[in-house]
């Protein structure tokens, strides 16, 4: 029986399926209605990047112990209460704003609770394909949730104006709860036979030694550690644009939360065809050109979206520029993101896989909370074009001094005649 049709029959995978759908588009609208209540209840930039700073930080508190945490206790249970729990929040945070007693204590509170409750449930979401499917149908197993989150983001981000404009934003709120149970039931009805390995511990002292060997591995390997650097940085740097874009749109394009939608489909749309686009090209690409090229054509494109800042146009022009522009710019995140992913799993060791994995997230995460602060603090003084100015233009010289450098490629070289041995 060949991989499609295993899983054609498989409904416990199509709940999965179903789930993630829900999950990612209440996720989408969530993205935008949170962050268009922060601006409208406060429109404080400050405030805008300490928030977004403070959603990262549970994660990386967690990320080291996600995995333990999945394999421990019942994954179903966990994804379910995740859900659950979030779904609970979020009723909460909509009743705060409808009957206007939501406070900005408020909004710290449910931003690290809601980040804790997804820390804790994610792995377990993902661990859950290995117990539904079979292992010649993984792959296709995983490019099927891939396209279905990506159909579910693309959806939320499509809706989340409209469903703004016409119930306001507590109705947004309600009704990401609202997705929030019925992935958390749809879980919870799957049949699942999980054997929970009871021998298995949460002990710290064995995970900060595993995490250690692992960490020395990394630091073995020093052209993955300028791929991570580097990919770090684009992080830190997309941090204005994750933060300022509800300004962006207000004070720039003029739009309202229909823009913050919009410029969201755009990107994703960009990041659907680069994705495809990259896989059709494969192997004919050369990573440490195509990675330090991605990451230049990003720079461009961000520094771009301050053009309509200084040239005037009308507003529906300058809504139509930007959702192009942000299109390019998704479009060029798959070709830093693929060669990355491939050149890992090629070169890495399966057995130190998953603390690489924590390791580079880490990494990668850990730029994230002090770009928000720093952000929200510059973004008093700064315009948002400005920012986004500066950010693309630092991002373009970045890669030029990643493309040109001799040791990355000669350290490149070095590094899978090594792996590959």
């Amino acid at each position: 029986m060949s991989g499609r049709i295993g899983l054609k029959k498989n409904w416990n995978f199509k709940k999965v399926l179903g789930a993630t759908l829900i999950s990612r588009f209440g996720d989408a609208i969530d993205s935008i209605a949170i962050s268009w209540l922060v601006y409208v209840l406060t429109g404080s930039k400050l405030l805008m990047g300490t928030l977004f700073a403070l959603s990262y930080v549970p994660n990386l508190i967690m990320t080291p112990i996600g995995g333990v945490v999945a394999d421990v206790f019942p994954k179903k249970k966990t994804v379910v209460l995740g859900d659950f729990g979030r779904g609970i929040l979020a009723v909460c945070l909509g009743l705060a704003y409808y009957f206007q007693v939501l406070e900005v204590w408020h909004l710290i509170v449910f931003t690290l609770l809601n980040s804790t409750f997804e820390s804790f449930s994610e792995p377990s979401r993902g661990a859950l394909f290995p117990l539904l499917v079979d292992k010649e149908d993984i792959v296709s197993a995983r490019g099927m949730s891939s396209t279905i989150q990506t159909i579910g983001t693309l959806g939320g981000l499509g809706a989340a104006g409209m469903i703004i404009s016409f119930i306001d934003i507590s109705g947004a709120i309600w009704v990401d709860a609202a997705t929030f149970f019925a992935s958390g039931l749809l879980v919870s009805i799957i049949k699942l036979n999980e054997k929970i390995n009871k021998d298995v511990k949460l002990d710290f002292n064995k995970t900060k030694q595993l995490m250690k060997e692992g960490a020395i591995y990394v630091k073995g390997r020093k052209v993955l550690m300028y791929f991570v650097m580097a990919a770090a940085f684009i992080n830190f740097a997309f941090v204005p644009f994750n933060v300022l874009r509800p300004v962006y749109v207000d004070e720039v394009l003029k739009s309202g939360a229909a823009g913050l939608s919009l410029t969201g489909m755009g990107l994703m749309f960009g990041m659907l065809l680069g994705g495809i686009l990259v896989a059709k090209l494969g192997s004919k690409l050369k990573i440490v050109q195509t990675i330090g090229l991605g990451i230049f054509f990003v720079g461009l494109a961000y520094a771009a979206l301050a053009i309509p800042n200084f040239v005037e146009f009308s507003p529906n022009i300058a809504l139509y520029f930007a959702i192009g522009d942000c299109l390019l710019f998704g479009l060029c995140i798959p070709f830093i993101q693929a060669p990355l992913s491939g050149y890992l799993m090629k070169t890495t060791d399966p057995d130190k896989m998953g603390r690489v994995m924590s390791i580079l997230n880490l990494i990668n995460l850990s730029t994230v909370p002090i770009g928000g602060f720093l952000v929200g603090a510059l973004g008093e003084y700064f315009s948002v074009s400005t920012l986004f100015m500066i950010m693309g233009l630092m991002s373009t010289l970045g890669a030029v001094l990643f493309i040109v450098n001799p040791t990355i490629k000669k350290e490149f070289k070095e590094d899978e005649i090594k792996q590959s041995a």
